[in-house]
């Protein structure tokens, strides 16, 4: 009997950054987690890039400062295709609403999501999350909001 971890995958578009992609890669490859499903984004991209902030600036500097110091060698921001990962893996095309500081799901897309049970969610996606979708998957849903900062 073999017992995986069940995963949803929250994406906007399929080409995501190459750390995203490494993530993704070592799930699938794994013979303790699986990748269930793929949570897509139909409105695009999330975040307004546009906003300047002190995070947005300091966090520029940082990727200007890796690049003078450690080159181009790994290019983390690269984005790569999730596609052939994927390609057994249904998809599930979500909207959610709200602005831009928290987002959530209407009910039946909750009901979309919860029909295949995940374990876990991670939101490489979508922005900040509240609402309903925090309670869906036993180990909750897990943001990597700093890619909202990405050019």
């Amino acid at each position: 009997m073999s017992l995986k971890l069940i995963i949803g995958i929250m994406i906007d578009s399929y080409h995501i950054a190459a750390w995203k992609y490494n993530i993704i890669e070592k799930i699938s490859a794994s013979d303790f987690a699986s990748v269930t499903v793929i949570l897509k984004n139909s409105n695009g991209q999330s975040a307004d890039k546009s906003k300047i902030n002190l995070g947005l600036l300091v966090y520029r500097l940082h990727i200007k400062l890796d690049k003078i110091i450690f080159g181009n060698r790994n290019d983390y921001s690269q984005k790569k295709d999730i596609r052939a990962l994927l390609k057994n893996v249904p998809e599930v095309s979500l909207s959610t609403e709200g602005n831009d500081d928290c987002r959530e799901f209407v009910s039946e897309d909750i009901e979309k999501i919860s029909k295949y049970d995940p374990d876990v969610i991670l939101n490489f996606g979508f922005g900040l999350l509240g609402g309903q979708i925090l309670k869906v998957p036993v180990y909750g849903v897990w943001s990597y909001s700093m890619d909202n900062f990405d050019n």
